[in-house]
């Protein structure tokens, strides 16, 4: 009697959630990438203790593989959750729909987040460091009403520390308008946060602002980005050289530091089996250093691709690949301070099925 009970209780715990539309999905990647360090970008050291090019092969299992699944639980109220290998959390949020626009609470993609590159080297890259401007996948609150978007967002230095005051999170916009064959936005972002000693403690505020594009030319297209901002290393967006790219402090003095970024993508469908996409990205970044005869630091780098995705069948694809990151230079402002970081030839493919 007591097992009936139990039973009857658990399955009337599940029928509600039974009830929702429930839409699984997965991806499965596989990456098989050689890459060539050359000497200067090369942990390498040859007999005589000096750095050697170095080539390797990468081959396993993408870190963004993934299994999720779109839940519908009434026309205003719906969900998803995304994991990816590691089990860990990609996506996970609630959407009620009330009409006029949406609410998103949970963890997701951010309005300034810009995947326009289908670059696919390093688990699907997508020039996020290099140009795409990218701050990864963060709890959020977020309103939606047509092209605008408007969230709340987790602020990076969020966190129990004694020396860090977090008053407000990130604050996030963006508006996309979409027609036939373009699409053109504009997105935003502001933190701000107090850190140091007392005493000697500081604000540490950054901000950023950007344009994207798309143009649809039939087979054919063009994806363009570019933004601007300030402390983008204590923001969070991602950057290939992080080198000058966030607030430096001594004391009670700081410097801010200015970053810029761009990237450039085309492409072209052959036929329902062959296509081809290449792109560029470039970022860096300054900061002068704090004191007096103070001298500008500065940090670079770029990346540029080329790759010819072939669609074995429908949610089959092989995407061959080609890539060249030149990761910059380091360079302190003093004469003879420069560091050239090298360059690395990635050339290889990802393997994936979807299902």
């Amino acid at each position: 009697m007591k097992k009936l009970l139990v039973i009857l209780l658990v399955l009337g715990m599940v029928a509600p959630a039974m009830a929702a539309e429930w839409n699984f999905y997965g991806h499965s990647r596989v990456k098989a990438f050689y890459y060539n360090f050359d000497d200067k970008a090369s942990s390498v050291l040859d007999e005589n203790g000096d750095p050697e090019s170095d080539t390797d092969l990468s081959m396993g299992l993408q870190g963004n593989a993934r299994i999720g699944a779109n839940v519908k639980a009434s026309d205003e109220v719906s969900g998803r959750f995304e994991y990816g290998t590691g089990v860990n959390v990609r996506l996970l949020y609630g959407v009620y729909n009330f009409g006029a626009g949406s609410l998103l609470v949970g963890q997701d993609y951010t309005p300034i987040d810009t995947l326009y590159s289908n670059q696919v080297v390093e688990d699907d890259n997508g020039l996020l460091y290099e140009g795409c401007t990218y701050e990864g996948r963060i709890a959020q609150l977020k309103l939606k009403m047509g092209g605008f978007q408007m969230a709340l967002v987790g602020n990076k230095a969020s966190g129990v520390d004694a020396d860090t005051d977090v008053i407000l999170p990130k604050i996030e916009l963006a508006y996309d308008m979409n027609m036939d064959t373009v699409s053109v936005g504009g997105y935003a972002g502001y933190q701000t946060y107090k850190t140091g000693a007392a005493g000697v403690d500081h604000d540490v505020t950054s901000y950023l602002v950007g344009v994207r594009a798309k143009i649809n030319m039939g087979p054919a297209y063009i994806n363009a980005v570019a933004h601007y901002g300030q402390n983008l290393g204590n923001y969070g967006i991602l950057m290939r050289n992080s080198y000058a790219g966030s607030q430096l402090s001594s004391g009670g003095d700081t410097e801010d530091a200015k970053s810029y970024a761009a990237a450039l993508i085309a492409g072209a469908k052959f036929s329902d089996m062959v296509a081809i996409e290449a792109g560029v990205g470039y970022m860096k970044n300054e900061v002068d250093t704090v004191g007096a005869g103070s001298v500008t630091q500065e940090g670079d780098a770029m990346t540029y691709y080329v790759q010819a995705p072939i669609t074995l069948a429908p949610g089959v694809f092989i995407v061959p690949e080609i890539t060249i990151f030149d990761l910059g230079d380091d360079d302190n402002g003093i004469s003879g301070g420069k560091i050239d970081n090298g360059q690395v030839t990635t050339y290889g493919a990802k393997f994936q099925i979807n299902f």
